[in-house]
């Protein structure tokens, strides 16, 4: 399964790859060298001359008119609004049939994109009804626990730490499960920003360790939160009647200063550090 990483990286490389031809196309049109590759017509017509055939000696070869480089690709939307018998009469007629099969491709592709876009995102729209729904026959089907219908406001450090840690364990999950698929190969990973760039490293000991540490950093939040009154923060657990209401309380801003009053649903893990 490729990552965000990996598709990113893909992207990367076959943009970058693009832009560096269609520089070097361009930089090379300007060369005095490769004049005749790149107007074979007009000197059939008669109507431009080798530049080499004058001039100093490292102008035959390199085009030293910083002029010209900068506006280097003036040549492309010229092309593209230039009428087609004009074309044929400046450029010839394989480079009219080539930008007319261009253009084909380019609308076929923009076109096909649309196309995709809209079956994947009805795809998505009716995978995720079904999803709902799986959910709530599995939540009708559930003894009812008491964190499912409590919202913790203005919860202090222990709250982010726990919040961190769960994250990590989702990931370290993961990893398990693709590691399990195919026990051959480790999964790996970069520590680098969403995976771009940094050291590669194993990703189950590396979440395992990041598990570990924030542990000991949720054993010890707690302690402090015990021991010193400093450590406290007003801190409040509200119940509700259903689950539709802790839910919508859990995700709306409860304040005009969206910083003053935080709601965030309540996990076992919050139950179980402020011994409930």
């Amino acid at each position: 399964m490729a990552t965000f990483g990996d598709i990113g990286v893909a992207a990367a490389i076959n943009i970058i790859s693009a832009l560096i031809f269609l520089i070097a196309f361009a930089i090379l049109r300007l060369q005095p060298l490769n004049d005749r590759v790149y107007f074979p017509k007009w000197y059939i017509k008669g109507l431009r001359t080798s530049p080499t055939a004058s001039g100093a000696f490292v102008r035959k070869f390199v085009n030293l008119d910083y002029r010209s480089y900068i506006k280097f690709l003036n040549w492309v939307p010229d092309a593209l609004t230039m009428p087609e018998s004009e074309l044929i009469d400046h450029a010839g007629l394989d480079s009219a049939v080539y930008l007319r099969i261009y253009l084909l491709g380019f609308w076929a592709h923009v076109a096909m994109s649309y196309v995709v876009m809209i079956w994947t995102c009805f795809m998505l729209k009716k995978e995720y009804e079904t999803i709902a729904n799986m959910r709530f026959y599995f939540l009708q089907t559930e003894k009812p626990r008491p964190d499912q219908f409590t919202v913790v406001c203005n919860a202090n450090k222990l709250a982010k730490l726990v919040k961190k840690k769960q994250k990590k364990q989702n990931w370290l999950d993961y990893y398990q499960i693709k590691y399990s698929k195919n026990p051959l190969k480790r999964p790996t990973m970069k520590t680098g920003f969403h995976g771009l760039w940094g050291a590669k490293v194993d990703a189950i000991e590396h979440h395992e360790a990041e598990i570990e540490k924030l542990s000991n950093e949720i054993a010890e939040e707690r302690k402090n939160v015990v021991n010193d009154p400093k450590a406290i923060m007003p801190a409040a657990f509200v119940s509700f009647k259903t689950r539709w209401g802790a839910a919508v309380c859990a995700q709306t801003q409860q304040a005009r200063n969206p910083t003053l009053w935080l709601t965030e649903c309540v996990s076992v893990s919050h139950i179980g550090a402020t011994r409930f």
